[in-house]
């Protein structure tokens, strides 16, 4: 992912090299690139028989940096709930990207960090709603570096299968 600013534009995000994967630069000011458009609208089109209405919206109304990372990631092949898998798509490449600028700045590499008790209870009382017993149990018996990437993931409010987004995480 590559991020610059123009002169006299907005900030451009930018996904790979230019043209890859039919992608064009967007400017985050909001005018959206007819080319993601139409690519959005082929992964749909290609992905019909997975993809509810909810997960087609859901992609559809996502920003152009989040609807590239999901693209990236090839058609849906099999699952259970297509707008979970497109919701985690965009935040594992989220991920990848801040650990990527972590390790080129020379940031904490090979040290992971560790949520603390107190985080990972204040994270269960913020997402009480999205958590059933199971979600809050995995979460809870997880390591505290693997809680800690689900809480910098944000909140699970919404979300109809937490526990499989936590994973997913």
């Amino acid at each position: 992912v590559t991020c610059s600013k123009p002169k006299g534009q907005g900030r451009v995000i930018s996904a790979g090299p230019p043209g890859a994967m039919g992608f064009e630069q967007v400017t985050a000011e909001g005018s959206r690139d007819r080319h993601l458009e139409r690519d959005v609208e082929r992964f749909v089109a290609e992905n019909r028989r997975r993809l509810d209405a909810y997960a087609i919206s859901t992609l559809r109304e996502m920003d152009p940096a989040d609807q590239k990372r999901v693209l990236a990631g090839g058609q849906i092949t099999s699952c259970n709930d297509a707008t979970t898998a497109i919701q985690a798509r965009a935040r594992k490449a989220k991920e990848l990207e801040k650990m990527l600028e972590a390790a080129q700045s020379g940031g904490s590499q090979g040290q992971e960090r560790r949520a603390t008790m107190r985080e990972a209870e204040h994270f269960v009382r913020e997402n009480i709603g999205a958590l059933d017993d199971y979600a809050r149990t995995t979460f809870l018996k997880m390591t505290p570096e693997d809680q800690s990437i689900v809480i910098q993931g944000g909140s699970l409010q919404g979300c109809t299968k937490a526990a499989t987004v936590m994973q997913a995480r």
